[in-house]
């Protein structure tokens, strides 16, 4: 006779488990390509919120420097005393000299373009650090220069803005801003002056300037070089010849002079200069490009920016 415990064990109804049941391989291709186009959306997306948040920060930022540096070049500007226009560039019209035009007197690199050129004035010594001459142990005409610089402690500076249209490889954008500056001294303190310097006042005239009223040049006057050692101001503005603008956007008000004169081939930085004989207001025109900001290239739309603005109005207003 079975034990009473294993007769009862026997007795129950237990029912024999199947198998568990797998996904088909059909099953897990299917779930995988689901997987694939929903994960490639949300990458998508995602990257397309970061390039267009980094374009968005690319063209804010070149915005403000921009701004920065239009704000920069007015504020010099308020310090000017003569301003030369397109025209001046290219003639100006000094009897008994030919290829009169300012540029002819000034050295430029390649692709380097003379925009905005004037005089100022500025308060000597250039440095902090400097020291005026001691106008005793001079000859009679340096005591003279001496003094005369002891009691004004001013001279002239010839300032130039150029634009750089195929920048090196040190910088992103499309194209740079340098600005380049003619001081009278090397050493103020030796009275120590710069062969490529004219005093437009005492040897020269604005208008004629490096031209004496004999219109001739100094024995020993070499041409002012403007290269890319200048220093350099900003960097990311637009091309100098962009298509996407007309001749209209770019032209001056009536009463204006504009410089450099092609609006063709230099409108994304340019200046109006007042057509008047007494106190003058300049424009100065800037336009920036984002590209180069960021590792992918900018939609359309990001590019060009818009063209800003300022104005200043010479102090000396010749």
């Amino acid at each position: 006779m079975k034990p009473f415990i294993l007769q009862f064990f026997q007795n129950l109804p237990f029912k024999k488990k199947e198998s568990s049941r797998g996904f088909t391989l059909l099953e897990v291709l299917i779930a995988t390509v689901m997987s694939s186009i929903v994960i490639s959306s949300l990458l998508y997306f995602m990257i397309d919120i970061i390039r267009s948040n980094a374009a968005e920060t690319a063209q804010k930022n070149t915005l403000q420097e921009m701004r920065l540096a239009l704000e920069f070049m007015t504020d010099d500007l308020k310090e000017a005393v003569y301003v030369y226009t397109g025209d001046d560039f290219n003639n100006r019209n000094i009897e008994d000299v030919s290829n009169d035009g300012l540029l002819n007197s000034i050295d430029t690199s390649d692709d380097l373009e003379p925009i905005l050129v004037f005089w100022k004035l500025e308060d000597v010594p250039y440095d902090s650090d400097d020291n005026l001459p001691n106008c005793e142990p001079l000859d009679d005409d340096q005591e003279n220069e001496c003094q005369e610089l002891r009691i004004s402690q001013r001279t002239y500076t010839l300032v130039a803005y150029v634009q750089d249209n195929n920048p090196t490889d040190t910088w992103d954008g499309e194209s740079v801003i340098y600005r380049y500056q003619l001081r009278k001294y090397d050493d103020v303190s030796t009275l120590s002056r710069k062969d490529e310097y004219v005093d437009p006042v005492q040897d020269s005239s604005f208008a004629n300037w490096p031209y004496n009223s004999d219109s001739q040049l100094p024995s020993n006057f070499s041409n002012p070089t403007i290269n890319r050692n200048s220093e350099a101001l900003v960097d990311f503005v637009d091309v100098p010849n962009n298509n996407n603008f007309s001749d209209d956007d770019v032209s001056c008000p009536d009463g204006y002079n504009r410089t450099p004169n092609n609006s063709s081939t230099s409108n994304s930085f340019y200046a109006c200069v007042e057509n008047t004989s007494g106190q003058k207001t300049v424009i100065v025109n800037l336009r920036g490009n984002p590209n180069g900001r960021v590792s992918f290239e900018l939609d359309d739309n990001f590019t060009p920016l818009p063209t800003l603005n300022s104005s200043a109005i010479l102090r000396g207003g010749r």
